[in-house]
């Protein structure tokens, strides 16, 4: 008799229970589940994941990270597929769970993943690669455009982004004002142009860094990449911004060219200028 197969999501305290113990399997070295899971329904931004389960027993997690956007005037579901694992005996089964998670065809999914095995899966349903690698930019190391003037002002807790009412911008700046997340209004003093930046603060061997989350201009970033990059060393001691290798980016040198750094997939009908990090694993996960 063929396994009886099911995709639930993660709801009852059994589900629970069961996905912590899955993603302390999988990711070993990594406490916070219990926190992350324990706050699924709670936040209705974050709604959950799903399980694979296989004759009655949970053998596969997903977690799902998903928040409502703009897109062209138009609400929009994004869907961060995050922290995904199925154990070795049930990987025959694989796809099941993750052709459930994006069975809606007008969602935006998007992937950040450090794994081949998961980017090939990703790319076979039809995610496209936005970027393979990150570039890591170091303070007082200039590329050729990037050292534009620009004045720099922090962003708090409900801050006044009147300039960007049109869009959800004033929103996401609020939920990502606090540490480890920098918010910032970059003002070009060369020419009238504006950006909101946010950046996410990362630890590596001891070393502080920041993470692009998002931008509202990247043409107006890049030119004001030293002036950032001296903010941050100033502001709070970040000695290196990971920029995604796509949207010009590419073009600036890369100090650390082998390091190790996810790969960013999407799936959905958006410009590759206009993906981002809102909303995502970086905002509710400790990495």
């Amino acid at each position: 008799m063929p396994p009886r197969i099911r995709i639930d999501p993660i709801q009852s305290e059994s589900d629970r229970t069961d996905a912590i113990s899955l993603l302390s399997e999988g990711f070993p070295n990594t406490p916070w589940w219990p926190e992350v899971i324990g706050k699924f329904n709670l936040n209705e931004k974050t709604k959950g994941g799903l399980l694979l389960k296989i004759d009655g027993a949970s053998q596969g997690v997903m977690l799902l990270f998903e928040h409502e956007r703009l897109v062209q005037n138009k609400n929009t579901r994004f869907v961060n597929i995050s922290s995904w694992y199925v154990r070795k005996n049930c990987r025959n089964f694989t796809n099941a769970i993750l052709k459930e998670a994006i069975k809606d065809e007008h969602a935006i999914y998007a992937v950040f993943t450090p794994s081949p095995a998961v980017l090939r899966r990703c790319l076979a349903v039809g995610f496209r690669l936005i970027s393979d690698e990150a570039i890591l930019s170091l303070p007082f190391r200039n590329d050729r455009g990037t050292g534009g003037k620009a004045s720099i002002k922090l962003l708090k807790h409900k801050a006044n982004c009147s300039s960007l009412s049109a869009t959800d911008i004033p929103l996401a700046v609020n939920d990502h004002s606090e540490l480890p997340f920098v918010a910032m209004e970059v003002r070009s003093t060369e020419h009238d142009s504006l950006a909101i930046v946010i950046f996410r603060l990362v630890l590596r061997r001891g070393i502080r860094f920041s993470r692009l989350i998002y931008t509202s201009n990247s043409d107006l970033t890049i030119a004001s990449l030293g002036s950032i990059k001296y903010f941050l060393l100033r502001k709070n001691l970040c000695f290196g911004i990971y920029l995604p290798k796509s949207c010009g980016y590419q073009s600036l040198r890369n100090y650390f060219p082998n390091i190790a750094s996810p790969s960013i997939l999407v799936k959905g009908s958006l410009s590759d200028a206009d993906v981002d990090l809102l909303y995502s694993e970086y905002l509710y996960l400790p990495i």
